[in-house]
């Protein structure tokens, strides 16, 4: 009874990759184990078990005595091929538990949740807030949209995502005072000392800091005084990030980096590694995902699936007074028929991945 399942890998892979491969082992080898423990129980031996790769993906599998299998009952077999399905639905039910009791968990090992903020835990280096960002940090507030736990914090990035770069209102008296007399509008030119900004008629390379703290528009018209000038296309997104200490840091670009570039969570500890509660609620979300995918997946009456035995034994079970060769074709259309329809999924999902790459 071989197990293996390809699934496409998280794109945080630093954090995420490890708890991943390992409910997808530790799924694998409690299906295994759930079809040994079923046979041990009917008297059926176990030649071997053992853990392989298929591709980069974990699997587990083990060798039953088909001799003495085939001799049991019909009944005896059904519950040594549902034993995994079985066995994957009760560690999904457990994943799940441990799920809501995580909070609570957390807070014994002495973590403490953060109410009106996030904690910077992790900064990629060489990217672009390494230079002013550093672990501990609490952001409170990306530009105006408020900032409470790892949801809001990217919920206000999707959203910045999603909309046209803000705009800032820039009056004559204070253009004189933040131009940074570098020439970064240039297509040919890069400049550390200022920022290419845009009202739509001229271009102009602008200290960011300072055009931060004008008020904000959305195009021209909705200045009370000044331009509302905003970052040139190619700049992307000027974003604020402001903390718990009232500090003000500064991003430019697309917001999507920024989400990869720093790794954000809701509790702090003294004692234990910040990203463990991320951790811990990321395995027991694939337990519970993976788990259930795993039952699901396997219960298929489909061919060189567990499915393909449970149905030819539940045949065997409610048509006992059937003819055998009417059973088997029963059985083969009926396999016949999922195969094709997990063989379309299959493509359906490789295309649907290649569209997104």
């Amino acid at each position: 009874l071989s197990l293996s399942l390809s699934l496409s890998l998280p794109l945080c892979i630093y954090l995420q990759v490890v708890p991943y491969l390992l409910t997808l082992l530790l799924s694998g080898v409690f299906h295994e184990f759930g079809h040994a423990l079923a046979a041990s129980l009917q008297g059926v031996s176990m030649y071997g078990s053992g853990i392989f790769l298929f591709l980069i993906y974990p699997a587990a599998f083990v060798e039953l005595n088909t001799e003495r299998l085939g001799k049991c009952r019909a009944t005896h077999r059904l519950r040594i091929f549902c034993a995994g399905v079985w066995h994957n639905v009760v560690m999904m039910v457990a994943g799940y538990a441990l799920w809501c009791l995580l909070p609570g968990f957390l807070v014994c090992l002495g973590f403490v949740r953060l109410p009106t903020s996030v904690l910077v835990r992790a900064v990629e280096p060489g990217s672009a807030m390494a230079s002013q960002i550093t672990y501990g940090s609490q952001i409170t507030a990306l530009n105006d949209c408020i900032v409470t736990n790892k949801e809001t914090w990217g919920g206000c990035l999707e959203r910045i995502a999603s909309n046209p770069p803000v705009g800032y209102c820039i009056t004559d008296h204070v253009m004189d005072h933040i131009q940074s007399g570098a020439d970064c509008c240039r297509k040919d030119t890069t400049s550390a000392k200022g920022v290419c900004f845009t009202s739509g008629v001229r271009d102009t390379c602008l200290v960011a800091r300072t055009v931060a703290k004008q008020a904000t528009c959305l195009g021209q018209g909705h200045c009370s005084s000044g331009t509302c000038y905003t970052p040139r296309s190619d700049e992307g997104h000027l974003l604020t990030m402001t903390d718990s200490k009232k500090d003000l840091y500064l991003f430019i670009g697309d917001p999507i980096h920024l989400y990869l570039s720093i790794g954000v969570c809701d509790y702090r500890s003294n004692i234990f590694w910040s990203g463990l509660p991320e951790a811990l609620e990321l395995f027991f979300v694939y337990i519970i995902s993976l788990s259930g995918a795993l039952a699901i997946f396997n219960a298929v009456p489909a061919f060189y699936l567990d499915g393909q035995h449970i149905l030819d034994s539940t045949i065997e079970v409610f048509l006992t007074n059937t003819r055998t060769e009417i059973r088997n074709k029963v059985s083969y259309v009926i396999q016949i028929f999922s195969t094709i329809l997990v063989a379309l999924n299959v493509i359906n999902a490789i295309f649907m991945v290649c569209r997104l790459y």
